[in-house]
Parts: C-alpha cells; sequence; structure tokens
C-alpha cells in the first residue's frame, strides 16, 4: 500500500485504494490462463493478498472484510479459466480464506449473513474443490451462529441422497459422465463431502474426543482413517489418544497409508514420550526398511546407533541404491560406500554420480574408469539431455586427470576421441562436445 494511505486514517480513501488498486489484482479478463499466464496472474494476486492484510492492520478489519469476499470471489472466477498446475492461483485461495477467518474473528459479521456467505462458498457449484475451515469461524458465529450452520447442514443434507463414492463409480461404468444420473449422483455425493468434512471440522472446535473418532475414523478399517483420528486428536492436545489412534493406523495394514501413520506415530512419540521413540522408529523400519526410515532411527536412537547399525545396514543392502546413498549421505562415508558400491555392484547412475563426486577428493584416478561408463551409460539414448550430461563427465574427467597425471590426461584425451568417432553420426552431440572444447 502507498505510504498515503496507509497514513490515511479516512475510510473512503482507503476503501478507494481497495477498488482502485487492489481489486483488480484478482480479476482476469481473459478467456483461459495458460500456465505462464496463470503464473503471473497468481504472483499479482499473492500480492494483493499482502496488501490486503496490511490494509486491515491500518485501517481495521471491519472494512476490509467485504474486499476480502469480492476478492475469494474473483479469484475462484479466474481459476476455472486457468492452468493451474503449479497451484500458485488455489495458493491465493487459500490465503485469502485464512485471512478471512482472522478478519472474520477481529470483526465478527451478523452471524445469519456470516453463515450465508459461508454455506454458498461451500457449496458452490462451479468451483467446488475448496472448503472454509469452520472451526475457524466459531468464536465469530457465536453459539447462535454456529447451531443455525448445523441446522442449514442438515436442511441441505435431506436435500440429496445418500451417496457413496462407490455409487458414483457405478453409476460413470452405466451412465455417461455427462448423463442426468450421473450428474445427480456425483452432486449428491459432492454434497455429502461437503457436509461431512464440515461435521469433522465441528467436532474438532468442539474439543469432542468421541465425535472427533465418529466422525473421521469411519469404519476404522483403513489406515487414513485412524491417521485422520491421530491428526484431529493431535489438533486440540489428546496427544496420548492420538498416539493409541496413529499406532492403529500402522498396523491396520501394510501400505504407503500405513507407512506415513507409522511416521506420525514416531513423530507423536517424539513430542509426548521421547523415551519411547527410538523402539517405535525400529519398528517402523523393521516393518519398512527403507533409507529415510533408517536415517529417522540413527538420529533417535543417539548413542545406541553404534549398537544396531550393523544390523539396520545388513537388512537395509538389501535394496542396494537404498544401502549406498544411506551411508554415503546419511553416514557421510564416502571410503565405504564406493567400496560397497563395488562389491554389490551398483547400476544406479545416480548414485554412481554422486559417488564420484564424493569420492574424487580421495581418489581421482579411481573415478575416472567410473565416469568412463557413465558417458557410455548416458549415450545409450539420444537427446540434449543424455549429450549435455556426457559432456559434463567428459569435462570433469579431463579436470581430474589433469591432477592425477600425464598417463591418465593422455587416456582421457584418447577416451574422448573414441567417443566423437562412435558417435560421429550424432551432430547434436557432436555440437556440445565443441562447445565444450573437448578434444578429438
Amino acid at each position: 500500500m502507498p505510504e498515503t494511505s496507509a497514513r490515511d486514517p479516512l475510510t473512503a480513501d482507503v476503501e478507494e485504494y481497495l477498488k482502485r488498486d487492489i481489486l483488480p489484482l484478482f480479476r482476469s479478463r481473459s478467456r483461459y490462463l495458460t500456465y505462464r499466464q496463470a503464473n503471473a496472474y497468481g504472483s499479482e494476486a499473492h500480492g494483493g493478498v499482502d496488501e490486503l492484510r496490511e490494509a486491515a492492520a491500518s485501517a481495521g478489519a471491519t472494512l476490509v472484510l467485504p474486499y476480502v469476499q469480492k476478492a475469494i470471489a474473483s479469484t475462484k472466477r479466474a481459476i476455472m479459466r486457468a492452468d493451474d498446475s503449479s497451484g500458485v492461483i488455489g495458493d491465493v485461495v487459500y490465503r485469502l480464506l485464512a485471512l478471512h477467518a482472522d478478519l472474520a474473528m477481529l470483526a465478527p459479521p451478523p452471524p445469519a449473513k456470516l453463515v450465508r456467505w459461508i454455506l454458498a462458498f461451500d457449496f458452490d457449484e462451479e468451483v467446488d474443490y475448496f472448503q472454509v475451515d469452520i472451526a475457524r469461524y466459531v468464536d465469530a458465529l457465536g453459539p447462535r451462529g454456529v447451531a443455525r450452520y448445523r441446522a442449514e447442514l442438515d436442511r441441505i443434507e435431506a436435500t440429496v441422497p445418500d451417496v457413496s463414492h462407490d455409487d458414483v463409480m457405478a453409476t460413470v461404468r452405466q451412465f455417461s459422465t455427462s448423463s442426468p444420473e450421473y450428474q445427480r449422483m456425483s452432486h449428491a455425493h459432492h454434497v455429502r463431502s461437503v457436509v461431512g468434512q464440515a461435521r469433522r471440522r465441528l467436532a474438532v472446535a468442539d474439543r469432542d474426543v468421541e465425535a472427533i473418532i465418529a466422525t473421521h475414523g469411519g469404519d476404522g478399517t483403513r489406515a487414513y482413517q485412524l491417521e485422520d483420528v491421530a491428526k484431529a486428536l493431535t489438533e486440540i492436545g489428546e496427544l496420548d489418544r492420538a498416539i493409541e489412534f496413529a499406532e492403529g493406523a500402522a498396523f491396520v495394514e501394510n501400505g504407503w497409508q500405513a507407512e506415513r501413520a507409522a511416521k506420525r506415530w514416531c513423530d507423536l512419540l517424539a513430542e509426548a514420550r521421547p523415551e519411547d521413540e527410538p523402539g517405535a522408529r525400529r519398528v517402523v523400519f523393521e516393518r519398512w526398511p527403507s533409507a529415510s526410515n533408517a536415517s529417522a532411527l540413527r538420529r533417535a536412537a543417539g548413542a545406541g546407533w553404534d549398537r544396531i547399525e550393523a544390523e539396520v545396514l545388513a537388512k537395509l543392502s538389501a535394496d542396494v541404491d537404498a544401502y549406498i546413498g544411506f551411508i554415503l549421505r546419511e553416514l557421510g562415508d564416502a571410503r565405504r560406500a564406493w567400496d560397497e558400491a563395488h562389491r554389490l555392484e551398483l547400476r544406479n547412475a545416480r548414485e554412481w554420480t554422486e559417488l564420484v563426486d564424493a569420492y574424487a577428493p580421495i581418489d581421482a584416478a579411481a573415478v575416472l574408469p567410473v565416469l568412463e561408463e557413465l558417458v557410455e551409460s548416458d549415450l545409450e539414448v539420444t537427446g540434449v539431455d543424455a549429450y549435455r550430461t556426457a559432456v559434463r563427465r567428459l569435462k570433469l574427467m579431463h579436470r581430474l586427470a589433469i591432477g592425477v597425471g600425464v598417463d591418465a590426461i593422455a587416456r582421457a584425451k584418447a577416451f574422448t576421441a573414441r567417443i566423437r568417432e562412435e558417435n560421429r553420426r550424432r551432430p547434436r552431440f557432436l555440437a556440445e562436445l565443441d562447445r565444450g572444447r573437448l578434444p578429438g
């Protein structure tokens, strides 16, 4: 906001500034925003959010709240006609919603008016992938406003049939997505999903443990359901119960959702019962022996790591890439990683690239043959990216060879000449070699 506007206490001046300079940042007259245009729009709109927040700080929440609502409406219209695959415009919407909730808390509108706005936003038929977090509005609404909101949820839910995701998928198989039957089923499922999420957030706002379990936990047979309970219980400070549900989520099944829940279980233990964290991390690693879980176990074990390192590494070695990467990046032992990579015949070019960088200061001569193999591997495919990678490796080879000695220099030159000859029918590669000023 310009300095004069920030200092000017007159409401009319601030409103004029918001109308003239800020709201246009959220509008777009384009029929469609390409990826680049969407990012440019989003960048300006993010600046607009900052200006709205500053205006509220200087002129008051009551004045600015209606303009935030207008900005939200404009941004939703823009995102309907945009390639927002970067997520930048969506982030603007989320920031505007957070600002709206903050201002509504500072200067609560009439409850009936606020309820109407929230419901209109949540049940918008055109842009249905954002939802207000009603838990942030409970204090602004007050008991009577919350009661009104609950009653409206009940009324809305009663207008649609009880439709599950499976029902919608069955309709897709039977009808086209443009059919009235599909549209009806999809609409009903969306409405019930929005209502369900609102009730989950109300349970959190009420700090009602049993309601949280009932609204978040589903039938309790999936990891994500139990983890959702754990997240909500954490939000209200019920850490012991949250740990209980996160642990249950970790063992109710064995997929990626269970592993994610297991990490939450360990994180909660680190916060609430740190003495239990190392044992839990060990259990998680045994169940999912990955480099990331081994790293988490090492950090939790502290001084006790030396006692379990050999056993952890033995289990991790079943995945050669993870094993070498852990030794190199987590343990910082380039010599050991180099020796193990050769012993286990590591095939991953990315890991070898990191190994070369880490081991070259230790033994430059040893990495030269590996660089030759990597260059030949690069050239097994065509394309400018592969060619540029190969040339970067060749340039590194020549730099290292200078420090190794005359024989290494001669070998590097001979290798580059051979590569140039073998790829003489790849003019783009030859051009990259010339650009890199490589001999041959």
